[in-house]
């Protein structure tokens, strides 16, 4: 995918203009409605090869670093291997320029984290999660809500003092942005606030008028976030599989109705990796079979376009 000349639509400049500001390759002001630290952390890049192709380059590998992490987190089981490797969404992520896939990537060992607390009650493992959740939002602004619904997922009943340290590490996690924050505009939480608010004002009342970042809720966009999910992640809410795993079902319910607030297929690369983590204990031989030729097919019709470009 890094030789197609294709590197996503939305939002992308509010990416590839900031990490050009920061190599000193674009004069005007930046006015990004997201975090700049993404950008600033790509500028050396785009300083060095005057393009963004070692941008593109740094996203596939983010990807194929939550391929890796997946692998290992099912202690390297060969079934989930080849659900990784045919997933739809890392083959429509594989051109994109974005902080999605590295945000991703934290919030999946945030996830196991919490995960990992959760069955043992080890602090240390709140303490891994909470940071990794910060690092997550350092990069990409909607894990705000992700992070939230996944914390209170898991730790709803949990120690007052555990969720307490747990939250001091997500600041320190966040604190490369409220530094950049605080060195650009002399407020910390100044992107924070300005992406939430942004979001707020896009969900509730852009009367589906789409807009930069914000689709519209469509039936098209609706149904295109559901297809790219895997194939059988409805199984996750049969009764025994729900209350064997509750507190994650939760959260990907929770995580989706958010997402199909804004209907993205991008948004899908979070929660993709964990659903498959759990769904591939409990497919079937039948259900597995058909399920990796479905994502193969889809895959092929997601990567035909990009295809396509490549000699344009």
């Amino acid at each position: 995918m890094a030789i197609t000349p294709y590197i996503g639509s939305t939002d992308i400049l509010d990416y590839t203009n900031v990490a050009k500001f920061f190599a000193g390759e674009y004069n005007a002001k930046i006015r990004s409605s997201h975090s700049y630290f993404y950008g600033f952390m790509s500028s050396p890049f785009v300083k060095l090869t005057h393009n963004f192709a070692l941008m593109k380059l740094m996203s596939f590998i983010w990807l194929i670093l939550i391929m890796l992490s997946m692998y290992y987190i099912s202690k390297k089981n060969k079934k989930m291997l080849l659900l990784i490797l045919t997933a739809p969404i890392f083959w429509y992520m594989a051109p994109w320029i974005n902080p999605i896939q590295i945000a991703s990537l934290f919030f999946l060992w945030a996830y196991y984290f919490i995960k990992k607390y959760d069955d043992q009650e080890k602090v240390s493992f709140l303490l891994y999660s909470g940071l990794f959740i910060g690092l997550a939002f350092t990069f990409w602004d909607t894990i705000l809500f992700f992070g939230l619904f996944l914390s209170l997922s898991f730790l709803w009943n949990k120690k007052f003092s555990h969720v307490f340290f747990f939250t001091i590490l997500v600041f320190i996690g966040l604190t490369p942005r409220l530094i950049l924050d605080q060195s650009l505009f002399n407020f910390a939480f100044f992107t924070i606030l300005k992406s939430f608010f942004g979001t707020f004002t896009n969900l509730f009342w852009s009367e589906g008028a789409g807009g930069s970042g914000h689709a519209q809720k469509s039936l098209v966009n609706i149904f295109s976030v559901i297809i790219i999910l895997p194939l059988f992640s409805y199984l996750l809410l049969k009764t025994k599989n729900f209350k064997e795993n509750k507190k994650t079902v939760i959260f990907l319910i929770l995580s989706l109705l958010l997402i199909l607030l804004n209907p993205q297929i991008r948004y899908t690369l979070t929660l993709s990796p964990i659903i498959l983590l759990n769904l591939g204990k409990i497919l079937n031989k039948k259900q597995f079979k058909i399920h990796i030729v479905f994502s193969i097919l889809l895959s092929i019709l997601v990567v035909i376009p990009y295809l396509v470009q490549i000699n344009y």
